[in-house]
């Protein structure tokens, strides 16, 4: 029940199964301007202080290493070695993770 209260009921969850459950009805909700001004304010605070306390809860190595390594190497280019990484990791994730997404999406649809 923890990883349920921690995890799935977030604010920003919740308001994405909101929006998933309105347009899987295929509802036309609108939303008066001001509740939704009100509603973005709050999903924006909500998920700026969840990276606040996440960041309040990451060591100083993993917070400074990166900004210490810019300012040690400056002529360092972040595409030389980015590049590499997201030429290898993304063809994987579009052929694995998509292959495995629709395959449970079969799955739970029998």
């Amino acid at each position: 029940m923890d990883l349920v209260q921690t995890k799935l009921l977030t604010p920003m969850v919740l308001a994405f199964v909101l929006g998933v459950v309105a347009a899987r009805v295929g509802s036309d909700l609108k939303l008066p301007d001001a509740i939704y001004a009100g509603l973005s304010i709050y999903l924006i605070f909500a998920i700026g202080l969840k990276g606040g306390a996440a960041l309040s809860q990451a060591s100083l190595p993993e917070v400074a290493a990166p900004a210490a390594e810019r300012r040690a190497i400056p002529e360092a280019k972040p595409s030389l070695y980015l590049t590499p990484i997201l030429a290898v990791t993304s063809p994987v994730d579009l052929t694995v993770g998509i292959s495995l997404f629709h395959a449970f999406a079969r799955w739970r649809h029998l």
